[in-house]
């Protein structure tokens, strides 16, 4: 029996030994941890759709934003199964937004989901194309309103737009004087509503959106050639649809 057991501990010896020198020690053990943790943290810190440094939480509460959009607009009256309306176009719009503090009278509710915007809305026209339902290559339109935030998902925002105001329409044509080419443009006042829905992420002040746009506008011309439409001078009204993208700063 014992040199059995001789044979047993001599071969389990080395195996004893072996397992001794590989594990890990308990300073070794804390080493992988802070290690980890390291890790971990630096993966946090250059996550940049989720930052978690507290400047780049989204802006919440009474606060000012200013907002600049670019996109383009086209004529419900020019869509068919077959095409789409055409766009020759740029449609460029500055607005600011107060979200005021509010008191609500439940602490529960959030009381800055309302908040009133201002600015200038603008189509400028590119190729010859003019504004929808008009002959006018520029249309600037002072407008008011008010925003709502619809849905709020941590970063993510659904948010809708109503606004309306004054427009003034400019009209141009080319006339030839003693041979010589000349540019005239006729101006007339008419009006613009629409509403929106934008898709917004946030990254602390700053905010980008993605909103498809809806309105009409309407206005009169009394000028030879500046028709307001197919039918000649005169009234017109007119509906679009388009599509913009812009970007947000919280004050």
């Amino acid at each position: 029996m014992a040199p059995f057991f001789m044979r047993i501990s001599t071969r389990l010896l080395p195996c004893v030994l072996a397992a001794l020198l590989w594990a890990p020690s308990a300073s070794a053990v804390e080493v992988l941890e802070t290690t980890d943790a390291v890790v971990e943290n630096v993966l946090a810190q250059t996550n940049w759709l989720d930052p978690q440094d507290p400047f780049w939480k989204p802006r919440r509460g009474e606060r000012w934003e200013l907002a600049a959009y670019m996109g383009g607009e086209g004529s419900f009256t020019a869509l068919a199964p077959d095409k789409l309306p055409t766009i020759g176009g740029v449609v460029v719009d500055f607005i600011g937004r107060y979200y005021p503090a509010g008191r609500p009278a439940d602490p529960a509710d959030e009381p800055d989901r309302l908040a009133v915007i201002a600015g200038v809305r603008s189509y400028l026209g590119l190729d010859g194309v003019p504004a929808s339902g008009t002959t006018a290559s520029t249309v600037v339109t002072l407008m008011s309103g008010v925003r709502y935030d619809l849905v709020r998902e941590n970063r993510f925002s659904l948010l809708w737009d109503l606004y309306s105001g004054p427009s003034v329409y400019v009209f141009a044509d080319l006339d030839t004087v003693d041979g010589i080419s000349t540019t005239t443009a006729t101006y007339s006042i008419g009006g613009e509503m629409g509403t929106a829905l934008s898709l917004r992420y946030a990254l602390g002040p700053l905010s980008g959106e993605l909103r498809g746009l809806a309105g009409g506008r309407a206005g009169a011309t009394a000028s030879s050639f500046s028709r307001a439409g197919a039918g000649g001078s005169g009234p017109f009204s007119a509906l679009f649809a388009g599509a913009q993208l812009g970007i947000s700063w919280s004050l």
